[in-house]
């Protein structure tokens, strides 16, 4: 179902018995492996000073009270409220582009975000993160490829642009007290 979640691996254990006799019948070999480096940010924006030059692209016609990515400097972040309208059929999407950015050196380039959401729930509306590399067409992030609070279980039922594919959905932990997340995915390995 849905709504089950894994158990944490930290809640798991295998039990032997401590009267076993346990031997190695061939010796395991030497097994080799590269540590990742950290690496270092090569690009960080908080928004208090600018809206970073982001722009923002709608689709359709939105119905009344649908409010789409908009830039608060007094609040330096953007905001998106979507539709309070429980009739508003749809769908609408917003999007909010960065402006392009050069990797400044070869290998794995990660991004990191801290943001907070709410969708509708059961999976009816999301959000997602997509890029494009050298000016091609965008294309969402693989889920997988999340390493810290990624996209909700499950796919995106409702009848927008993200129907049948994972999604941010529902309310980020702490929405309702103002917390934020730190969301990172793995964009993939690129050459300066």
């Amino acid at each position: 179902a849905a709504d089950l979640t894994p158990i944490p691996g930290a809640y798991l254990a295998t039990y032997m018995d401590t009267a076993t006799e346990l031997s190695f019948m061939t010796q395991p070999t030497d097994q080799y492996a590269v540590l990742p480096a950290p690496g270092d940010p090569f690009l960080s924006h908080d928004f208090s000073t600018d809206d970073g030059g982001f722009t923002v692209e709608n689709s359709g016609e939105p119905p009344a009270g649908w409010e789409p990515w908009v830039y608060n400097a007094t609040e330096g972040e953007w905001g998106a409220l979507g539709a309070n309208n429980p009739d508003c059929g749809g769908p609408w999407d917003s999007r909010l582009t960065s402006p392009a950015y050069t990797v400044s050196a070869d290998g794995d380039v990660t991004l990191s975000f801290t943001h907070r959401y709410r969708f509708e729930g059961d999976l009816w509306d999301g959000g997602q993160v997509w890029f494009s590399v050298n000016g091609g067409d965008f294309t969402p992030v693989y889920p997988e490829n999340f390493l810290a609070n990624g996209y909700a279980e499950g796919t995106i039922i409702g009848n927008g642009i993200l129907n049948g594919q994972r999604a941010f959905n529902g309310d980020s932990p702490g929405y309702e007290t103002g917390e934020l997340i730190t969301s990172t995915v793995s964009l993939g390995s690129f050459n300066e």
